[in-house]
């Protein structure tokens, strides 16, 4: 099967500043209705969304299908939009698909049923890592899993294996989304010339996303080439990453 419009177009994205996203936004959301009345106008309210131990105030999502919760004060329909795009949305739970890699703002403004819309739309901000694919590395495959990142990872047992990434500019942290096992090796990550991040995979216990945090949100601002080697490959076993943040 080709693979999605949405998989050709992956790639690393530069780090756009939730303000700048939010002034685009901006003028996108109202509803044609008048905001005369706007003391009666509902108030929105998003509930859920992902959840990050590791920056709890700039969330990553863990799934390519993050959800979420919209209600407002009084029986309303929604606009919603991300980045700028309007999205189709609903009271109750939400599914967001498609997602770019990079900054997310979604924003969700109520409307009641005698058009009165909330001028003050609510707004949620996460970020999305980039799926990890073989692209033209052919000893790298794709295997399909559920409990994955977005349904997948890719593997290799070829030792030296890289995938290249694409160039990043002004990164300061770096995730690494990957299963764990104990038939899995070891992985290096670097970011131009900087020197190479190892990481174990091996582990007693299995686990199908494991979050790998590499460099701090506060770290040095590296740029560069992002680059995934395989750096040990165990004897029947293998290497497998899932997803990566730079950001």
């Amino acid at each position: 099967m080709p693979p999605s419009p949405r998989r050709r177009r992956a790639r690393l994205a530069l780090v756009v500043p939730a303000t700048a996203v939010l002034a685009l936004l901006a003028p996108t959301v109202a509803a044609p209705a008048s905001a005369a009345g706007a003391d009666d106008a509902p108030d929105t309210a998003i509930s859920g969304g992902p959840q990050d131990q590791i920056t709890p105030g700039d969330p990553v999502t863990r799934t390519a299908r993050p959800s979420l919760q919209l209600s407002a004060s009084e029986p309303a329909s929604f606009n919603c939009a991300v980045n700028a795009r309007a999205v189709p949305c609903q009271a109750g739970l939400n599914v967001l698909t498609g997602l770019e890699p990079g900054p997310q703002v979604f924003v969700a403004q109520a409307v009641d049923q005698d058009g009165h819309f909330d001028t003050t739309p609510a707004t949620l901000t996460f970020f999305v890592p980039l799926d990890l694919e073989p692209g033209g590395a052919r000893t790298w495959k794709r295997v399909r899993s559920r409990a994955s990142y977005d349904g997948d990872y890719v593997a290799t047992a070829t030792k030296g294996a890289r995938l290249r990434l694409g160039k990043v500019v002004g990164v300061r942290e770096l995730r690494l989304y990957a299963p764990i096992g104990p038939r899995l090796g070891k992985v290096a990550v670097r970011v131009g010339r900087n020197p190479w991040i190892k990481v174990r995979l091996r582990s007693a216990t299995r686990e199908r996303l494991h979050v790998f945090e590499l460099r701090a949100p506060d770290a040095t601002r590296l740029s560069g080439v992002v680059q995934i080697k395989a750096l040990k490959v165990p004897r029947h076993g293998a290497v497998a990453v899932d997803a990566i943040v730079a950001r």
